[in-house]
């Protein structure tokens, strides 16, 4: 069978279904019948049915199984796969540059990662790269590099309730902070002791974060999606600016030191713990996206098939960052 696609044929190998093999057995069964390979083909087709049995009821069973998570985003991989191939195919027929197709074909919601991909082709060289890859390519049979650039939108939206509970301690003036996030290396709980160490305007060292307790936060939701640090710092600014109005009739002066504030605080009987939830139906936090764009280059020994990544370069748009270090590391790992 042949497909055609943008101008190219290929041909697809003949393959062997369960139903063809049935038809192929009931053949040799009729040319042999009343012997013993006859009897042999019947077997033969007998196994053939109770196989496909089998893996049919397999099949049923792991479709009633498949439950999505939360996050998942079932299917993107395939469609994302599936527009780059369109997109580098339309570059190969067009004889255009990848990177130039894709821009055309730009959603205009998306518009403003044109001026990163931009800036992106300058700082990394890209066009002069490209022309040395060209070179390279021509001037060697066994060896070849390539040289990509993709860029990437991920979309942020806030869903869900994800709580902080912020606690001041009166003895020394410092504070814990509990939340509904879960920290599994994203650094959500050093993100959230530095929004609650600038919120309250008190030293980092004084803010300790405790690990999540459903006591604490009962109905916190799955940590997912790439939202839980900014939805718990949120939750935490809020119970901070709560605290801070709650302290105001313990304050004297621009010079009152927070230790002396907390004790004035605990001493006209002010409660030293402020609570937050983050719901979307009442914050109405406004969505937005995170652009990024990578270009890698890769050298192919074409003998032996082995190939180097030789070199990348990537650039995320992380906005205004909680924490630069964290965000830093984050792209780092998102790589390796």
């Amino acid at each position: 069978m042949t497909l055609t696609s943008g101008g190219c044929e290929r041909r697809r190998p003949d393959t062997v279904h369960g139903a063809d093999l049935l038809l192929r057995l009931r053949r040799q069964l009729q040319r042999h019948d009343g012997g013993g390979r006859g009897e042999r083909a019947r077997e033969l087709v007998r196994e053939r049915h109770v196989e496909r049995a089998r893996l049919q009821r397999a099949h049923r069973q792991a479709r009633q199984h498949v439950v999505p998570v939360a996050g998942s985003e079932l299917g993107t991989t395939e469609a994302i796969a599936i527009m780059e191939h369109i997109m580098e195919r339309i570059a190969h027929a067009t004889g255009k540059d990848p990177i130039d197709v894709r821009i055309t074909n730009l959603d205009p919601e998306h518009i403003s990662i044109k001026d990163m991909i931009d800036s992106f082709k300058r700082d990394t060289d890209y066009d002069e790269r490209r022309t040395q890859i060209a070179k390279y390519n021509a001037d060697n049979a066994w060896k070849k590099k390539g040289l990509k650039l993709a860029i990437m939108c991920f979309p942020i939206s806030y869903e869900w309730n994800i709580p902080s509970t912020v606690s001041v301690y009166h003895g020394d003036g410092t504070v814990s902070v509990s939340h509904g996030g879960i920290e599994m290396g994203q650094g959500i709980n050093t993100k959230v002791a530095q929004v609650c160490a600038y919120t309250l305007k008190v030293p980092l060292e004084k803010v300790t974060v405790l690990g999540t307790d459903s006591f604490v936060s009962p109905n916190s939701v799955v940590s997912s999606g790439s939202v839980a640090s900014e939805c718990v710092a949120y939750s935490t600014i809020k119970a901070c600016e709560d605290l801070l109005r709650k302290l105001e009739p313990a304050r004297n002066g621009p010079d009152q030191s927070w230790e002396d504030v907390v004790k004035k605080a605990y001493e006209k009987g002010i409660n030293l713990q402020s609570n937050y939830m983050m719901s979307q139906t009442v914050d109405k936090l406004k969505p937005y996206n995170v652009y990024g764009v990578c270009v890698a280059e890769v050298e192919l020994d074409v003998l032996t098939g082995r190939h180097e990544v030789t070199r990348v370069d990537f650039l995320e748009d992380v906005g205004i960052s909680l924490s630069p270090d964290i965000d830093v590391g984050q792209v780092y790992i998102f790589f390796y």
